[in-house]
């Protein structure tokens, strides 16, 4: 962990520590944002070390403060901490304590609690995780069903409305894979694009007094890519990335079954959009360019313009150059790569190419 960084979780575990002797008047509402800075700190470093840390922090305050002032932010918050360490080391202790904490949170908020559609996204997505992990359908129809149920009949804001149809956007597309349902596929889509524009809406809505109707995808990116700087939140930032992607991987999709051009431009587009959105050393940063390269080599393969195989061998020999050796995508994309560069010889002629294609 970096000096700086420690120094700064070293700070917010003392005030914690100060708020727990203290109790003072709203004592539970400072640790929870206190927490909160935490987990965005957690969120930022990719530090499973720090990661460790802060569950291990909030374990701590939950036990001391006792069951009875335990509040359900709290709950919410702790189990979006094991959420994130079972994304990086795939214990499933960790997912089922988390949806225990959150399920929990959940089933003591009022129907009227404005954060209600918050914990239904959180627990959503770690039902996806589980049907990912055991390809049980039934955990992927508890998330389809909740997400509606939740925007049909909750309290819910622009904010909280962008993240449940994100999810449910991502639950429906990996329903299509299982039924190949055309109609499952359009709903997908609409629903990422939908989630796009309200974000691009509500960009606007807090930058303009005279409120103005944002109706296109393209507008909607543009203005998403605009309100990023190097001030926004890296949390913020990779949720945008991940729904930019996600619709490209999408449009993809529908353009393998009905072929129209647009779509495979828009794929290109968004994908193009979500990889320059990426750092360099984020983890996703490698699979985007792989999956980017892989969309150009199909525009290739409809277009035969050399520079549409040219930019796609370009963006697949950046992943495979970024990946380590040991990584287990590392010979899918060194395929790839020899499939496109073979192709390359094929219509140049040129012995470079097809040393190239061999590794």
């Amino acid at each position: 962990m970096a000096p700086d960084v420690s120094e700064t979780v070293d700070g917010i575990e003392a005030q914690i520590d100060s708020v727990l002797q203290q109790r003072d008047l709203n004592w539970i509402d400072i640790l929870n944002d206190l927490i909160v800075k935490l987990l965005n700190i957690g969120n930022r470093t990719n530090s499973l070390q720090y990661l460790n840390r802060v569950i291990a922090k909030i374990e701590e305050i939950v036990q001391d403060i006792g069951d009875h002032e335990v509040d359900n932010k709290m709950l919410n918050n702790l189990g979006s901490a094991l959420l994130m360490r079972y994304e990086r080391t795939a214990d499933v202790k960790d997912l089922k304590k988390a949806i225990s904490y959150v399920a929990e949170a959940i089933e003591n908020t009022l129907p009227s609690d404005p954060d209600l559609a918050r914990r239904m996204s959180n627990l959503n997505k770690m039902r996806l995780q589980q049907y990912r992990r055991t390809a049980n359908m039934d955990y992927l129809e508890a998330a389809i069903f909740d997400a509606r149920e939740t925007i049909e009949n909750a309290l819910v804001g622009p904010l909280d409305r962008v993240f449940l149809l994100a999810d449910l956007s991502t639950a429906l597309s990996q329903q299509y894979e299982q039924t190949h349902n055309e109609g499952t596929l359009n709903e997908s889509i609409s629903l990422a694009i939908e989630a796009i524009r309200l974000t691009a809406q509500h960009i606007v809505d807090g930058e303009n007094d005279s409120k103005s109707n944002v109706e296109d995808l393209k507008e909607s990116i543009s203005i998403i890519q605009k309100s990023i700087t190097p001030l926004s939140k890296q949390s913020e930032q990779s949720e945008w990335v991940r729904r930019l992607s996600n619709l490209g991987s999408l449009l993809y999709l529908r353009y393998e079954r009905r072929h129209d051009p647009s779509d495979l431009n828009d794929a290109i587009s968004t994908m193009g959009i979500a990889k320059s959105l990426t750092a360099q050393d984020h983890p996703d940063s490698n699979s985007l360019l792989n999956n980017l390269g892989a969309i150009l080599f199909s525009k290739y393969e409809t277009t035969h313009e050399m520079s549409d195989l040219v930019e796609a061998i370009s963006k697949a020999s950046e992943a495979v150059k970024a990946t380590p050796n040991s990584h287990p995508d590392l010979p899918g994309r060194l395929s790839n790569l020899s499939n496109m560069l073979f192709k390359q010889y094929e219509v140049t002629f040129d012995l470079d190419h097809l040393k190239k294609s061999h590794f």
